[in-house]
């Protein structure tokens, strides 16, 4: 099987702005206790951050494009 090609499109971001979003994100919902529970909602709250902090760069869709990315190389 053939290794898929990246995906140049797919914006990226600094590591302290998506681990700063993760952290505000655990401190808004205390109730989540496993990651199968925050998946869902943490890539909604991603893009929404994501679209404020980077208005130039991030779009809508872009996580379930990064995700989609994520698993062909899984």
């Amino acid at each position: 099987m053939a290794e898929p090609i990246p995906n140049i499109n797919t914006p990226l971001f600094p590591a302290i702005s998506l681990h700063i979003i993760y952290r505000e994100f655990i401190h808004q919902n205390p109730q989540i206790t496993i990651f199968a529970e925050m998946e869902t909602p943490f890539k909604a709250y991603l893009e929404s951050r994501l679209l404020t902090l980077y208005p130039e760069t991030a779009y809508v869709g872009m996580i379930d494009e990064a995700f989609a990315e994520g698993k062909a190389y899984q």
